[in-house]
Formats: structure tokens, C-alpha cells, sequence
């Protein structure tokens, strides 16, 4: 049974003695999520301080040319929030999936880089 707040398959794993070689690893949907829910805030909190405060509108000019719709309307900053999130979550499951992949390599280099 495993101890309380400790997770089941971690608890079992330390009390058979069991070990993988490569323990750790990124969940890809998690690390998207993450990432896009950060970004969205981001623009977000810089939208508001480009309204308000006339801080980074030149930075918010430059990623309307990338998220179609962006602007500092309402609309235009839930549109730029959106393109934020997918932007960044596509980029976090691209990122982990790579890092598991990497993770996995056998080699005994001090860079990680397999040589077979």
C-alpha cells in the first residue's frame, strides 16, 4: 500500500527495489498546457500595460503580424490569448517530446548524442 501522498506506482517501484534508467520525463499535454495557459497570461498582462500604460505596443505590433486578430480590443486580446495558447502548447509538446526522446539515448557521452 502506498503511504499517503506518496503516488502508488512511485511507492511500488522504491519498495520492490525496482529502478528505471530514465526516470525522468515530460508529459507533452501537461507541458503544452502549462506553457499556453503562461502565455495567454502573458498577453494578457502585456495587452493591458500597452492599453493603459502605453508600455510594448511596439511588441504588441509585432505579434499582430503573427496572431491574425490580435489588437488591444477586447475581442482582438481574447483572440491574441487563444493564438498564445495553441502557439505555446504545440511548442511545449514539441519540446517534451523531444526531451523524452533524447532522454531515452543509451549512449555514454557527456553530450547525450548517440555515436552508433
Amino acid at each position: 500500500m502506498a503511504k499517503k501522498g506518496v503516488h502508488h506506482k512511485t511507492a511500488h517501484r522504491k519498495s520492490s527495489g525496482e529502478s528505471r534508467k530514465h526516470d525522468h520525463h515530460l508529459h507533452p499535454k501537461k507541458l503544452g498546457i502549462a506553457l499556453g495557459l503562461t502565455a495567454s497570461i502573458y498577453i494578457l498582462i502585456l495587452s493591458v500595460s500597452a492599453a493603459w500604460l502605453g508600455w510594448g505596443t511596439a511588441f504588441v505590433h509585432m505579434l499582430s503580424s503573427v496572431y491574425v486578430g490580435y489588437n488591444l480590443s477586447f475581442l482582438g486580446i481574447l483572440l491574441g490569448m487563444v493564438w498564445a495558447f495553441v502557439d505555446f502548447f504545440v511548442a511545449g509538446l514539441i519540446f517534451a517530446c523531444i526531451f523524452n526522446k533524447v532522454q531515452k539515448c543509451e549512449c555514454k557521452c557527456s553530450l547525450g548524442f548517440c555515436k552508433k
